[in-house]
């Protein structure tokens, strides 16, 4: 690495990393200000809220660091630009592309560092957040354990396990109580607390106890009231954001193998990679973006204009996987697609900007034809 290489890394990796804190500080303030609402359920209070909110970071940062890197690595190159530090560069000989390596060594280690926050650091984290939260605001000490929890509604004793079929269920035992014991019991494939605050069972099974037989009811759809809250059925189900990236390729590969979909899954695990892959690419887009404006534009302008980009990127990632989820693509390419649109674009920015730089020295290295004779004329 050469000493120009390592003075734009220099340059580069500090200035994103204070975007980085920036957002998370944002990011904390707005979470903190909305579990401030919960506090005084149950044993919930603010110091429980300021918890929560920060064993998100790791998730916050992980989805806070391709803005962070186009707005950081556009301010710190266009601060280099602005004082004629890459013009010498370009001047000297240097190519754009290679003026770009150590701006890609940034974007390499952003990336690295958006692999061990979204695969070893958020994933757990933010389960334990969850655990803690439903903890403080239920009186049930099983909830901490977030495996299968045990909860009476009256005359209903409700067990939920994690579910196996579909991301935001959970499965579900039911017993009913009568005057002389259990009246009934049955099972769900699913189950989940709807937007109604009610009890929603799918695949529902249940076997009514007589005094002389047994009726059996079977039910794909069963909508009950209940008292329960939705952050009780959240601790147990299954949540792709909560699983690492290996965790989410074997699930899906066993659904797939009980001929269930492992569609959402796969999909949010390619996403995940495609955002890491994004950081990079965030890095690399700054470049061109610098040269194309040359010194026109201010510190608060190029923020504003990475700002817009990442944007941009964080819509059409989300847009393209939920339409893919929807409308059946292939989970690779919701997952990739805006991505992948992103690298082309950097890498037609970079050629474009490497032929616009090497024509112009050349333009000004041959001087018109007959210029020198004039000159020499009007001095003799």
């Amino acid at each position: 690495m050469t000493l120009l290489d390592r003075y734009i890394l220099r340059a580069v990796l500090p200035v994103v990393l204070v975007c980085l804190l920036a957002l998370l500080s944002l990011s904390l303030f707005v979470e903190f200000g909305q579990q401030s609402r919960f506090a005084g359920q149950g044993n919930y209070t603010l110091l429980d809220g300021l918890a929560y909110a920060a064993l998100r970071l790791p998730q916050f940062a992980f989805e806070a660091l391709p803005p962070a890197a186009i707005i950081g690595s556009f301010l710190a190159l266009g601060n280099l630009s602005a004082h004629h530090e890459l013009t010498v560069a370009r001047a000297s000989g240097v190519s754009v592309p290679r003026l770009s390596a150590p701006v890609w060594t940034a974007g390499a280690l952003l990336a690295l560092l958006a692999f061990f926050l979204g695969e070893l650091l958020a994933p757990p984290m933010q389960a334990l957040g969850k655990r803690m939260r439903v903890a403080a605001m239920s009186s049930a000490p099983a909830l901490a354990q977030g495996e299968s929890v045990w909860m009476r509604d009256g005359g209903l004793i409700l067990n939920l396990r994690p579910g196996e079929e579909q991301e935001g269920y959970a499965r579900a035992f039911l017993f009913r109580l009568g005057d002389e014991g259990i009246s009934a019991w049955g099972r769900a494939r699913s189950a989940r607390i709807n937007e109604d605050g009610r009890l929603e069972l799918r695949g529902y099974e249940e076997t009514a106890i007589g005094q002389r037989k047994t009726r059996v009811q079977v039910r794909d759809q069963w909508i009950m009231e209940t008292r329960l809250s939705p952050e009780i059925v959240e601790l147990v189900e299954l949540r792709p954001e909560l699983m690492k990236i290996t965790g989410l390729l074997r699930y899906a590969r066993y659904l797939e193998a009980n001929q269930l979909s492992g569609r959402r899954f796969r999909l949010e695990m390619h996403s995940r990679l495609a955002t890491m892959a994004a950081v990079a690419l965030m890095c690399a887009l700054a470049l061109p973006m610098v040269f194309s404006n040359r010194r026109t534009l201010g510190g608060s302008a190029r923020a504003a204009i990475g700002l817009g980009v990442a944007l941009v990127w964080f819509l059409a990632n989300r847009g393209v996987a939920e339409a893919g989820q929807l409308y059946g693509v292939a989970p690779w390419l919701g997952g990739w697609a805006p991505t992948a649109t992103l690298g082309l674009a950097v890498a037609l920015l970079l050629a474009r900007a490497n032929r616009l730089r090497s024509s112009r020295p050349a333009a000004l290295r041959a001087p018109p034809s007959g210029s020198g004779a004039r000159r020499d004329r009007g001095a003799s």
